[in-house]
Formats: structure tokens, sequence, C-alpha cells
């Protein structure tokens, strides 16, 4: 049976990321103030099963949001590509408080790129 690795190991680990470039500070969340991380290109390389599950969890949040109308999802040779339009803000807007915190910072990265 193996343990639940301690906050101390968890910190440590994530410090560890850091340092080597895997995950770097985006920013801070505008609903609770806390920093924000983002998975870098160079985890693909260092720790490709967390890069693996960062794409699969990304994908899904996607879906979601899309699902319930709040980002738009173009699909093309090169893959996928996410937009926020206008429509897509007002109807986060309307929604806003019965997202979970996830959904709310993943279109908090859409709504930074909006003049």
């Amino acid at each position: 049976m193996s343990e639940e690795p301690s906050q101390d190991r968890i910190d440590y680990l994530f410090e560890l990321l850091l340092e080597m470039g895997a995950v770097e500070f985006y920013g801070v969340s505008g609903d609770t103030g806390e920093p924000i991380y983002r998975i870098t290109d160079a985890c693909e390389e260092l720790f490709p099963e967390l890069w693996q599950m960062q794409v699969e969890h990304v994908g899904e949040t996607a879906t979601r949001l899309w699902q319930m109308g709040l980002i738009e999802i173009d699909l093309s040779a090169k893959g996928e590509t996410v937009y926020f339009r206008e429509h897509n803000y007002q109807k986060y807007l309307e929604i806003k408080d019965s997202l979970s915190y996830e959904d709310r910072t993943f279109i908090e990265v859409f709504l930074e790129d909006m003049p």
C-alpha cells in the first residue's frame, strides 16, 4: 500500500519543477489572489508523464467549456485552436458564479488577452 505524499514532499517537488523550468509563474487569480502556474514546453521533455496528464486535463476542460458555449474550438489539419469571443464573454458573465474555480481560471487566461 502506498502512502500519500506529505505536503513538504509536494512542495519540494513543485519547487524542483519550477527550478528546472517545467513549470512557470503565469499570474495571479482574480478570484482568490492565489498565484497561477502553467506547465512549459520544457516539461514535455523533462517530465513526459506530467506533460501528457496536463494535455489530457486541458482537453477535457476545453471540451466541457465548449459544450457550455464558453469557448470556441476550431479544428484543422494543424490541430485545435481555442477562441474566446465577445458572445462567449457574455455567456461567461451570465454563469460565472456557477462555474468551478478551475473553469473560471481557464477562462481568465483568455480574459487577460482581451483588449
